[in-house]
């Protein structure tokens, strides 16, 4: 049998074990991709194809995992200013858990306030 029968035979397991790994369709299918590749580079024939291949796949796909970790923690982009609550203090903007300033109907006594009557509808209170 050539290498690349054996290969076939093998690929749905090679498949389920890097899905199972990576959780992704589309790492899965490089993963297994990429064994094919060391296994075709190999000089000489492994002993057991089925273990090789295993063997490959598997650290195809804990390389892939470590690689996503590191491109997600690594975020080189721009910080957006103004994206949290932390950023409208710093701009001079009222802060509106300081009491006495103005707020939002119903915040630290500004503004009307709704109390619920006990049936599922509230009134205003002045």
């Amino acid at each position: 049998m050539s290498r690349a029968e054996e290969f076939e035979q093998l690929r749905p397991l090679l498949f389920a074990i890097a899905y199972r790994i990576l959780g992704s369709v589309s790492e899965a299918e490089d993963a297994v991709q990429e064994s094919w590749l060391r296994y075709q580079a190999c000089p000489v024939q492994p002993a057991s194809a089925k273990a090789f291949l295993s063997a490959a796949v598997t650290r195809i796909s804990i390389d892939i995992l470590r690689s996503a970790r590191v491109r997600r923690e690594a975020y080189v982009g721009p910080w957006f200013r103004g994206a949290g609550p932390a950023d409208q203090h710093q701009s001079g903007d009222q802060d509106p858990h300081r009491p006495g300033q103005a707020g939002p109907p119903g915040v630290n006594g500004a503004g009307p306030r709704a109390v619920s009557n006990g049936r599922g509808a509230a009134t205003a209170l002045a």
